[in-house]
């Protein structure tokens, strides 16, 4: 039995049309949860599961925490017995063994206490508003109807402070604190089609000092409103396959959503059935062979690092990919121990050989998301995703290789990609990449901006195509969604260029035009107040 005590500590404040939406007083929230998790049975048959929690938690009282423990306690135990003798009823010979395991893993005692970060919370909501302000003032659109340009604008700060408590019946006993910050600068843009699209950036720190520094806010702003006036009398990239070149954010997220964001999750693998990285793909080419992946939990300043996970396990550096070759999952307790019982069946000669980075135990990447007052049931995620290649070229080179490609087989331009987003469908393996900045790079040389198309590809023939990566590593620090909830994690990677890649143009519904006159803002001198 374990029981995890979370208590999340946070301040968000809002600012549109250049001014606060969020009074600061009244920015601030203290919540927390409790959880659960039983585990009935034994390791030669198995065992049940039941978990149960609760964000209905008093503050600074012993006496209702510990009822609160008790009940909770309860249902998880009634819940797992249940799900034991349920098991149990389960025809083992046409079904398989249903049971779940526990791999047995090293108490741990370990406690520690942040300072937390003094924040000049005035300061910020004042960068905050001026941001804000330059946004909405940020493009003249010319256009006398003023039916496109930047229709819509937001900033948008959270501090965050999260207390872990785990304890088991094992013997290990946790505490761990955090301290992240956060500003998302969002951008609706309505470009000459009546298209809208949203463009954002985000600084993500764990030191919200730096966000007082305004030379880097107005980076991010600038480089904001270049995306944006670039794309608003741009034409959208026709329907069709290309030569891409990926920069470290855009190529980070395809390889995220394209193997380490959930396709290589031992839980997908062994209980969802997902096929795409399957047992049978262990130890064999999935990438280049040059290239080779990691997700390191213990990343020193790694916006998804931690030091242990949400079992207790000690964080830890695990090898996915090496020289191209498939070598391991992100485990918990439970598929570690699934896949210790089931690899010398599957897969003898690997196992027997040690060829596989996997001796039966956790590699700690058990973790969970606080969404909607529940901190749900712990998955494999991925912390820090590092993609490095043992042939690195410079992006130099990877430019006159597009051309070069371009001109070989009679294209007039490849495509250059930058930041982005992307989702990932577990079942069919299939994945979406959405740019945040999309160029076309003509074999002259010359560049021209290009808007409003998805890539949709499958992750054996993105990660197939990959021919070189180079140029400088760049990260890109995000957040990762998933059935254990909303978790940061972070991307470390170099440039790469990739081909073919299949782009399809995005078509929304075209908002109609304006029918009231937009109201005129008042010169600066005056003040803003009405």
């Amino acid at each position: 039995m374990s029981l995890t005590h979370k208590i999340l500590e946070e301040i968000e404040i809002h600012a549109k049309n250049g001014g606060l939406v969020i009074d600061p007083k009244h920015a601030s929230s203290k919540n927390q949860w409790i959880r659960v998790e039983t585990w009935i049975g034994d390791q030669k048959k198995g065992y049940g599961i039941g978990f149960s929690d609760s964000d209905d938690v008093a503050f600074d009282d012993t006496l209702a925490i510990q009822r609160e423990i008790d009940f909770v306690a309860d249902k998880s135990y009634k819940e797992a017995e249940s799900n034991y003798f349920e098991l149990r009823s389960k025809n083992t010979k046409t079904e398989g063994n249903p049971f779940n395991w526990h791999s047995e893993e090293k108490p741990v005692n370990f406690s520690e206490e942040i300072e937390t970060p003094a924040v000049d919370l005035e300061a910020l909501c004042k960068i905050l508003t001026e941001a804000s302000d330059k946004l909405f003032e940020g493009i003249d659109t010319e256009d006398k109807n003023e039916n496109k340009g930047i229709v819509n604008e937001e900033v948008s700060l959270a501090l965050e402070k999260e207390t872990r408590r785990y304890v088991n019946s094992e013997g290990t006993a946790i505490k761990t604190e955090s301290y992240m910050a956060h500003v998302a600068f969002t951008v609706l843009v309505r470009d000459k089609e009546g298209q809208e699209k949203e463009y954002i950036k985000t600084i993500c720190t764990l030191n919200p000092r730096e966000l007082l520094d305004q030379s880097l806010i107005n980076e991010v702003i600038d480089d904001l409103l270049k995306t944006a006036k670039d794309r608003i009398n741009c034409e959208a990239l026709d329907s069709g396959t290309y030569k891409v070149i990926f920069d470290p954010k855009a190529l980070g997220t395809a390889v995220h959503e394209a193997l380490g964001a959930h396709l290589v999750s031992a839980q997908h693998v062994l209980e969802d059935h997902a096929t795409t990285f399957g047992v049978n793909k262990l130890e064999k080419q999935v990438m280049s062979a040059d290239i080779s992946v990691y997700d390191d939990a213990t990343l020193s300043g790694g916006w998804g690092s931690y030091k242990y996970d949400e079992e207790g396990v000690p964080s830890q550096r695990t090898v996915l990919v090496e020289n191209g070759i498939l070598k391991s999952y992100l485990h918990t307790r439970n598929t570690a121990a699934k896949l210790k019982k089931i690899l010398p069946k599957k897969r003898p000669a690997l196992y027997k050989d040690g060829r596989i980075y996997f001796d039966g135990h956790s590699n700690g990447k058990a973790r969970i998301g606080a969404d909607d007052g529940s901190i749900g049931f712990p998955e494999p995620r991925t912390s820090n995703l590092i993609i490095e290649s043992s042939n690195l070229k410079t992006r130099q080179d990877l430019i006159d290789q597009l051309i070069y490609a371009c001109k070989k087989d009679g294209d007039k331009f490849g495509i250059l990609v930058e930041g982005g987003s992307g989702d990932v469908d577990v079942e069919t393996g299939e994945f979406r990449y959405y740019p945040n900045r999309m160029t076309k790079v003509y074999i002259d040389g010359t560049q021209e901006p290009v808007s409003r198309a998805i890539m949709i590809d499958k992750p054996h023939t993105f990660l197939g195509n990959i021919k070189i990566l180079g140029g400088e590593y760049g990260s890109d620090k995000a957040w990762c969604g998933g059935s254990s909830g909303i978790i940061p994690s972070e991307i470390r990677s170099p440039w790469g260029l990739v081909y073919p890649v299949e782009f399809k143009t995005e078509e929304d519904e075209v908002p109609k035009p304006r029918y009231v006159e937009k109201l005129k803002r008042k010169p600066t001198s005056q003040p803003k107040s009405l």
